[in-house]
């Protein structure tokens, strides 16, 4: 049903901001592709903590010296459901990156959202324009 996808994604985009932030705090941030960066802090922004923005990205992650990493969250009640939705625009934004070296876009897969937060898991993929041209992920249509 729409609304609980809709209230699973919203869920999906806080917990990730939250971690995310979490760890830019206690400096554990830099352990994780892509922010792996020495110097500086991370400033997290959820761009649609208020509502819903529209924009092919739900996080801005900026570091004064790496720059910005742009975060779509892809969130779901299930542990193991690895297919998501995608947008155009989010689709375009990734081949944006490819060819902009100023910022990266990453997918942030979120599992168990709605769980106990122990339960919860996340899954960073990087460069997904690069994994669908080089056939390491797949585009699927279904009318």
């Amino acid at each position: 049903d729409r609304n609980s996808s809709q209230a699973v994604g919203r869920l999906g985009e806080e917990a990730a901001w939250r971690i995310l932030s979490k760890k830019s705090k206690d400096n554990t941030l830099r352990n994780l592709k892509p922010f792996n960066t020495d110097g500086g802090a991370w400033s997290i922004i959820w761009v649609n903590e208020e509502a819903e923005s529209g924009r092919p990205f739900d996080l801005i992650c900026t570091h004064p010296i790496a720059g910005s990493v742009y975060v779509e969250v892809k969130a779901t009640s299930s542990s193991n459901k690895s297919n998501f939705e995608i947008s155009t625009a989010e689709i375009m934004k990734a081949k944006g990156a490819e060819q902009d070296s100023s910022y990266q876009y990453v997918i942030i897969r979120a599992y168990n959202i709605g769980s106990l937060w122990s339960e919860c898991r996340f899954d960073i993929i990087e460069r997904p324009w690069m994994l669908l041209q080089s056939g390491a992920a797949k585009l699927l249509i279904q009318l």
